[in-house]
């Protein structure tokens, strides 16, 4: 198999991105079945894909580093049902014609949404968040929480008898109470990914560590 080296300096592995994304995925974007993905690990990548899987893994891989290989599949397929719709960053790197241009496209999306959100200091974000929501006046059946745990900060939402829809919004990051006041108190949430918690039905959003 002829291994490529890719615009991020790493050398392409297909195994590599069929450990990231899966067979699935892999198959999809190569316009192919598991079978013949398992017959590429064998014998090698057809060289007309070899630009498209390379993007596809530049892609996909800063996002597993920073998070986790479900959440790059989530990310690819565009949710978490593994049935990606005709915008999903699987279909646009499946039908690329430009491929560098579509690759530049969602590596920003992914620096945006997946490698921003750190911080050096997070138990004195954390202090600055308590102090803040302490004097906060929250709407009614709504409050903040915050908390410092595994190297990440985590801000959760709690609300309770609130219409379906707004639960939605605010599992997107959208609308959330107070947010432009909190933001100027503490403005490193400014960059906090947000993500439903689907054990509790509250969302929250959180920042990573900063790496020394």
């Amino acid at each position: 198999m002829k291994k490529a080296k890719g615009s991020s300096g790493h050398r392409f592995e297909l195994r590599e991105l069929v450990q990231i994304i899966g067979f699935q995925l892999t198959a999809f974007i190569g316009r192919t079945n598991l079978f013949e993905v398992r017959e590429w690990l064998k014998h090698g990548l057809p060289t007309r894909l070899e630009e498209r899987m390379q993007a596809t893994l530049d892609v996909a891989r800063p996002i597993g580093e920073a998070e986790s290989e479900l959440v790059a599949q989530a990310y690819l397929w565009g949710n978490l049902e593994a049935a990606p719709t005709l915008e999903s960053p699987a279909t646009l790197l499946r039908d690329a014609i430009d491929i560098q241009a579509t690759r530049a496209e969602l590596m920003e999306v992914v620096r945006k949404e997946f490698l921003l959100n750190v911080a050096d200091d997070l138990e004195d974000v954390e202090r600055r968040l308590q102090a803040w929501i302490s004097q906060a006046r929250m709407p009614a059946h709504t409050a903040y929480k915050v908390g410092v745990s595994w190297d990440c900060l985590w801000l959760k939402l709690l609300h309770a008898g609130f219409p379906l829809e707004q639960q939605r919004r605010w599992d997107r990051g959208e609308d959330w109470p107070l947010w432009n006041e909190l933001i100027a108190a503490v403005p490193e949430m400014a960059n906090s990914r947000t993500s439903p918690n689907i054990d509790t039905g509250n969302p929250y959003r959180y920042l990573r560590r900063a790496c020394k």
